[in-house]
């Protein structure tokens, strides 16, 4: 019988492996719970349960690197969060209401700075990666599944029913996101001649693309655009000349249709502010958010006016005449104004110019650090450029949906990991420390 080895370096090495895979595990969960589950309202916080599944995973990580503290680990992904983190907390001395900005700073460190130390160090194996965008996979089809039986019980009388789902207006941006890891894993399936796999990624593609139909979400529309040229750009032309084709074959469909009629107004409004059309006042809403923000911005241009401070402050900067509630979604719901529907709009005039700088500043150093394991994937291992990719199209789809909503809220787990990923630490680069100690490094 083999002897067990029960030296004191052993049994915490052996409790660390054992809490990484609970806490890699408790992540997937998250992902998945926070792209099917709406969020809740406990008085003036609102929770995703996914949030709440992620915080425990994050609690199994951080148990992890206590038991062997001696451990490489990264925090370099953290940096910049944590700096939007100190302009917040910094920002209560200029606020209106010093209890919301507390509110906004735990939100920040629970949402961003948590989930931006553990994923790159939770996640710093391709195939730990790979599990990560099969979560969003899963998720995002079980969300299209949903949303499909929704419409098909609604019916198509007067045209294609608008469904958001239970993401609300997350929702779209999380269908492109698996109708991008669809095709990937098409391509990759045809190459590799595997027709199982080939035939249950069309299905998913198709369920994710009608699924993002349904919502009506512009700027979801926008992502799926970008990130497919994204992707065809950085991993292989087909993509793109692909997506063309089926843009176009879309485009057919729609142009005659009677019952994409408000589908048509909807791509329509994107270019112009014609009066009548849906998404008119949508548009117009939007405009007279970022004047208010912009006012806010011009009146407290270094720290802003405090975290959280938005629909506090914004009777005191908004337009004349403009209202303080919007209808929201498929049932027109009366939904008080909480922020400019814009991440970007939304720090400028709540933690001013330092803190939209550092936030710029992460997501451009994310980019660029996927656009650089893009080129060395190309020299050096075709394999894994395809997942690379994918990530860089994810954080594509990231940017563009911070013009359109805020990510410094519940139920955005999947984009603040997208922006923490390129910041894991390869095994390649792990395996050559050698200092024995906690490394601070790039």
């Amino acid at each position: 019988m083999d002897a067990v080895d029960r030296s004191p370096v052993a049994t915490p090495r052996k409790l660390c492996d054992t809490l990484d895979a609970i806490a890699r595990g408790l992540l997937y969960l998250a992902v998945i719970v926070s792209m099917t589950t709406p969020r809740l309202e406990l008085g003036a916080l609102h929770v995703n349960p996914g949030d709440v599944i992620a915080l425990s995973a994050w609690t199994c990580w951080f148990g992890s690197w206590a038991a062997a503290p001696a451990r490489v680990m990264t925090v370099r992904g953290a940096l910049w969060p944590s700096v939007l983190l100190a302009v917040g907390g910094l920002s209560a001395f200029v606020s209106l209401d010093t209890g919301a900005v507390v509110i906004g700073a735990i939100e920040l460190m629970v949402l961003w700075v948590l989930p931006a130390v553990a994923v790159p160090n939770l996640l710093s194996r391709p195939s730990d990666v790979d599990q990560f965008l099969l979560s969003i996979s899963v998720g995002s089809c079980i969300a299209g599944v949903a949303n499909t039986i929704q419409a098909l019980k609604v019916g198509s009388a007067g045209g294609l029913p608008q469904v958001w789902g239970a993401a609300q207006y997350l929702q779209g941006y999380f269908q492109v996101l698996g109708l991008v890891i669809a095709l990937c894993g098409l391509i990759i399936s045809v190459a590799s001649r595997r027709v199982a796999r080939a035939l249950f990624c069309i299905l998913a593609g198709a369920v994710n693309a009608f699924a993002l139909l349904l919502t009506e979400t512009r700027g979801a529309w926008f992502c799926a655009a970008a990130a497919f040229i994204v992707m065809g750009v950085a991993w292989r032309r087909r993509v793109l000349v692909g997506g063309i084709g089926a843009l176009i074959v879309v485009m057919l469909v729609l142009w005659n249709a009677d019952w994409a009629e408000e589908i048509r107004q909807r791509i329509q409004s994107m270019f112009t502010l014609e009066a009548g059309l849906s998404g008119f006042e949508s548009s117009l809403g939007r405009l007279a958010l970022a004047v208010t923000a912009w006012r806010i911005f011009i009146a407290n241009p270094l720290l802003g006016i405090g975290l959280k401070n938005f629909a506090i402050a914004m009777p005191l900067y908004a337009p004349t005449g403009m209202p303080l509630a919007y209808e929201m979604g498929p049932n027109h719901v009366l939904t008080a104004v909480e922020g400019p529907h814009s991440t970007y709009l939304s720090l400028l005039a709540e933690v001013g110019v330092f803190g939209l700088i550092a936030f710029l500043w992460w997501e451009g150093e994310g980019l660029l650090r996927t656009v650089r394991q893009v080129r060395l994937d190309r020299l050096s291992d075709a394999s894994e450029l395809g997942r690379t990719a994918v990530v860089l199209a994810g954080l594509t789809v990231v940017a563009i949906f911070n013009c359109f909503f805020e990510m410094n809220q519940t139920g955005t787990l999947v984009f603040v990991a997208l922006l923490a990923i390129p910041y894991r630490l390869l095994p390649s680069v792990r395996d050559t420390l050698r200092d024995g100690g906690r490394s601070w490094i790039r």
